[in-house]
């Protein structure tokens, strides 16, 4: 899937998209960005475009975009302006289906690793919009919950954790399982215009992946 992605921008150019298309296809210029799309591509805007992680109580959440995409194979075209909704909930190796339950890391063709066990505490994984009025307030400055249900094409992912009830709140991060080095979350993206789902799975890691 990631492949799939890079091979529309490397034949389109990012900042063509909305100029790209196929004779007589499925083209950019005629179609609205939440009409119908057949899956769901993600990007992240991290240097490490091909590793979807987040560094356990780091400064800054992970990047993640969600694209629409139609057809399938190398003339897969991508819709633009497509929006999602978003949410998010911890991974369980034990009843999550390998393909959920594992993380992607290094270059293409990418290594898969499975995720690592449950944390013994789950709350609510909450994802982030960019937020410049939120200059102090933890987890992360510049940033604050996405209300849920408010569409979406980019989001961010980070540390997850509660608050206490202390004035001022404190910010309490989930801490991995015994014997893990962290823990894995998906994230759901849920398309605006007709209910496509994707899925991927965001590692939250004490080090590197």
């Amino acid at each position: 899937m990631r492949r799939l992605a890079l091979s529309v921008f490397t034949a389109c150019g990012l900042a063509l998209l909305t100029a790209c298309g196929s004779s007589g296809g499925y083209g950019f210029a005629t179609t609205s960005g939440n009409s119908s799309i057949d899956n769901v591509v993600f990007t992240n805007g991290s240097a490490q475009s091909n590793n979807f992680f987040v560094t356990l109580g780091g400064e800054a959440p992970l990047q993640i975009s969600a694209l629409g995409q139609k057809g399938s194979g190398p003339f897969a075209t991508v819709v633009p302006d497509a929006t999602f909704t978003w949410s998010g909930r911890f991974v369980d190796p034990s009843i999550d289906s390998a393909s959920v339950a594992s993380y992607t890391t290094g270059a293409v063709p990418n290594a898969s690793k499975p995720c690592p066990k449950v944390p013994a505490t789950t709350p609510a994984v909450t994802i982030f919009q960019q937020d410049p009025t939120n200059l102090s307030k933890p987890p992360y400055a510049g940033y604050s919950p996405l209300p849920a249900g408010q569409p979406a094409s980019t989001v961010f992912v980070g540390t997850v954790g509660t608050f206490t009830t202390s004035l001022p709140p404190v910010f309490v991060p989930v801490l991995p399982a015994t014997g893990a080095t962290g823990y894995c979350v998906v994230i759901v993206a849920k398309h605006v215009g007709d209910g496509v789902i994707g899925t991927k799975t965001v590692l939250v890691t004490t080090g590197q992946p």
